[in-house]
């Protein structure tokens, strides 16, 4: 049984000194609110819409920046969301999970949309690998925004043996006349609730708020047991806190009844993959 926390905020765009003393904020108030596990947004150290300020924000995983954050991961694991200058000299957007004084995993954001107001792709490196983290609070998943929308992401952590998905995003509000359309509030309620009950993993779904360059941040941010239901919300646009007890023992059970994971035929999969063209 563990503690998940999530923390809904509203970073000031490419002020990173008042970001990070705002996440050592939060993080010292989940510590003493006994939160094992606390989730940051998509780019919650820089913000959003930085476009050619992208080079002054960035972050190499050994900068002396993160050193606070690698001495708070001592007392909780967490993560958190950068742009990070890579090894091979290109920008990623990447969230980081910090655990027992070290960044013990990295996650580059892999489908950078390039439609409507997102211009992800002209200014980042793709991603290009999903993998686990062994957490001593369980094996751990991470994706950013657009990640999780592509099922092929969550199959793939899924079968390393995943029981706690991590999602960050930064969402625009819009869609809202349900009359029209669904909403992507609404969107992301019928995708999270599949995804945890079908996948038998716990989601902590991180999602910013606030406004930046006059676009609105959606917040709304979710807690999910691994059956499906959402058993904690944030606020609607606004900063929010929120957590909720995990009890990993659950998906032991779940599987005993509903064993989706252990059905699936991997060899069947790889060969049907490579047949199929990426074209």
């Amino acid at each position: 049984m563990f503690k998940l926390g999530v923390a809904q905020i509203n970073p000031v765009l490419n002020d990173l000194k008042h970001n990070k003393e705002k996440h050592l904020s939060l993080l010292e108030r989940a510590i003493s609110e006994k939160v094992n596990v606390l989730v940051f947004p998509e780019l919650s150290l820089t913000g959003y819409y930085l476009l050619d300020g992208v080079a002054e924000a960035s972050l190499s995983l050994n900068s002396p920046f993160l050193d606070d954050f690698k001495k708070i991961s001592k007392e909780i694991s967490f993560s958190l969301g950068i742009i990070e200058k890579g090894t091979d000299d290109n920008p990623y957007i990447s969230q980081l999970f910090f655990e027992e004084g070290e960044i013990k995993g990295v996650h580059h954001k892999v489908y950078l949309p390039t439609h409507g107001i997102f211009e992800d792709l002209k200014y980042f490196a793709r991603g290009k690998k999903v993998a686990i983290i062994n957490s001593r609070y369980g094996k751990v998943g991470m994706l950013i925004c657009r990640d999780f929308m592509h099922l092929s992401l969550n199959l793939l952590l899924s079968l390393q043996g995943m029981n706690v998905l991590l999602l960050s995003s930064a969402i625009p509000v819009r869609g809202l006349d349900k009359d029209k359309s669904f909403s992507v509030k609404e969107s992301m309620e019928y995708l999270l609730r599949t995804l945890a009950n079908y996948l038998n993993v716990f989601i902590a779904f991180s999602s910013r708020g606030g406004f930046e360059e006059g676009i609105a941040f959606m917040g709304s941010s979710m807690i999910l047991n691994n059956y499906g239901f959402i058993v904690k919300e944030g606020a609607f646009i606004d900063e929010d806190f929120i957590t909720s007890g995990i009890n990993l023992e659950n998906i032991y059970k779940k599987n005993i009844v509903f064993p989706l994971n252990r059905e699936e035929d991997l060899l069947m999969l790889k060969d049907n993959i490579g047949k199929i063209n990426n074209d």
